[in-house]
Order: structure tokens, then sequence, then C-alpha cells
């Protein structure tokens, strides 16, 4: 009984270990419009973005030095694990990030909710959800 419960644990570590490994690979998008990360605001243009080495954070940084980093604050199911990309909620005409996801991962990682989000979200009754493509 004891084997089988180290090899279950064993085989969950490992599992957990690869999905770890594979969200730590970068994703690079191209966003057509101007977005917050953290309450910072960022123009459009392709971006990387990069999981730091624990993944507790994500940063999200372009050629000519625009950059931010923000807290990976949990995990979302990925109801569509072929496809890399970034969720953006948008009040008005301010977006920002919310999720990121990696093709072939069970979940995606959420991004902390800034302040000025919260704020603006105490406003707008919904938000209008938009998906980039990530390679």
């Amino acid at each position: 009984m004891k084997v089988h419960i180290y090899a279950m644990a064993a085989v969950l570590m490992l599992a957990a270990a690869t999905s770890a490994l594979a969200q730590s690979q970068a994703l690079r998008a191209t966003i057509p419009f101007d977005f917050y990360v953290s309450g910072k605001l960022l123009p459009a243009g392709t971006y990387v973005i990069t999981p730091t080495s624990h993944g507790e954070a994500i940063q999200v940084s372009d050629r000519n030095g625009n950059s931010a980093v923000v807290i990976a604050a949990g995990y979302t199911r990925n109801h569509s694990a072929s496809l890399s990309r970034l969720v953006f909620r948008q009040y008005g005409s301010a977006s920002f990030l919310t999720t990121v996801y990696w093709t072939g991962f069970q979940n995606g990682k959420l991004v902390a909710t800034s302040k000025m989000e919260k704020e603006l979200a105490k406003i707008e009754v919904s938000p209008m959800p938009i998906t980039i493509a990530a390679r």
C-alpha cells in the first residue's frame, strides 16, 4: 500500500514539474491597444510574456524598454489548450491583462487585479473580454 502512495505522489510531482517547466516558456504577442499590467500603462506593440523563475510573477516587456511585472495570483482552467493566448478585460477604453494561457496545458495563470481595475469594476457592470493569440 505504501508503495502505491509513494508512486502516486511521484507521478503527481512529475506532472506538476512538467507543467511548471512548460509554463516558464516565454510567449510573444502583438497587442493592438494600450493596456495595463499591475497598474502600469503599456503602449500597443509586440510583447514578450515571461514567468519569473519560480512562476510567482509574470514579466511583460517589449524591445523599447516598456516593462511591467505582476503577481500570478492563481490558476484557471484552460478550455482551449490548443492555443497560447492572453486575455484582457476592457472597461471602456482601459484594458487590463487578466490571464495567460500556454498551449497544451490544463491551467492558465491569473494575473493579480490592480487597484485601478477594481475601482473601474465598481463602475462598469460587465467588462468586455478580449483574447489575443500568442506564440
